[in-house]
């Protein structure tokens, strides 16, 4: 049924509320606004924080007992902290803390959520996902964003310009967390299935939905160079000191507002409660995967003529 986030009990009637909430329910909160346009913090705040408080909201006023609320955040809540990080509540930082604005207001929704927990008692989970790319069975995704907008622009760039290299500033260090999206809904599925007390500590109930291991990103930028002919290298900020940016690496550059916050130094994220679950012994994105991924996507391009 259609509900709003902006207004009061998500602009749903007593008749929907009564449906919505008639037994005891698992309530998953997965809207967000993820934009990164500096003209976008209003809009960011109020989907991210205040639509959190009126789900909350709705929910102690309305769920059954023995319902369950899922607030589904980002791993990048940690804003510039330096790694590991662990699977616990975030102290308040304000706004420079982070790489983007996007990422405090999912941390202030996540203190909403834990003060729900901690002053009314409500039973809730705190997923935090990582760069959630499509599928690892058959390659497919409906997103252009992330590692798929960046490839979108190679692809045009190669198309338009005949470019045959092109740098991004970064560490050759870095990593990129990948997951997915057929095993996040798995991992979310086993996380609720067990999520019954004491398995998730109320103390703590934040969960880490990343893989086993990271992606180095030049395993992706090596992907993306195989599909496109085009050599991707991420090179430290230094060498365009040097040897400054091409027009194409200056258009690149310009797209680079989301991957490129994400190009520093690697980092590390506790995995504790998933790996207590799943007893997984492989990565979700391996190399074949990686270059399924990125290979079925350019295909899409090629297919369709898109220019990006």
């Amino acid at each position: 049924m259609p509900s709003d986030l902006d207004s009061f009990d998500l602009g749903l009637t007593d008749k929907d509320l009564d449906r919505v909430f008639e037994s005891p329910c698992d309530f998953w909160h997965f809207a967000a606004n993820t934009s990164l346009a500096p003209v976008a913090t209003g809009a960011l705040a109020e989907t991210n924080v205040e639509g959190t408080r009126r789900t909350l909201n709705a929910f102690r006023q309305h769920a059954k007992p023995g319902s369950r609320y899922f607030h589904v955040s980002t791993a990048y809540v940690c804003g510039l902290t330096p790694g590991p990080v662990a699977e616990d509540w975030h102290d308040p930082a304000p706004p420079s803390q982070f790489r983007t604005y996007y990422e405090w207001t999912k941390r202030e929704a996540e203190h909403l959520v834990r003060h729900a927990v901690e002053e009314d008692g409500i039973h809730a989970i705190v997923v935090r996902l990582g760069q959630i790319v499509g599928s690892s069975a058959t390659g497919a995704t409906t997103s252009d964003y992330g590692m798929y907008d960046v490839i979108r622009v190679v692809h045009r760039l190669g198309r338009r310009q005949s470019v045959s290299e092109l740098r991004l500033a970064g560490s050759a260090r870095a990593t990129l967390h990948l997951v997915p999206i057929d095993a996040c809904i798995a991992w979310l599925w086993a996380l609720a299935e067990s999520y019954v007390r004491p398995a998730i500590d109320q103390q703590s109930p934040v969960a880490h939905v990343v893989d086993l291991t990271d992606v180095p990103v030049t395993s992706v930028t090596e992907a993306v160079t195989r599909h496109l002919g085009v050599e991707l290298r991420v090179v430290d900020r230094k060498e365009f000191d040097t040897q400054p940016r091409t027009l194409p690496e200056r258009l690149l550059a310009a797209r680079m507002t989301y991957l490129g916050e994400y190009l520093g130094e690697p980092l590390v994220f506790e995995r504790a409660k998933l790996d207590g679950l799943l007893g997984q012994d492989r990565p979700a994105v391996d190399s074949s995967v990686l270059d399924l991924l990125v290979g079925t996507y350019v295909a899409g391009l090629n297919a369709l003529g898109t220019e990006g």
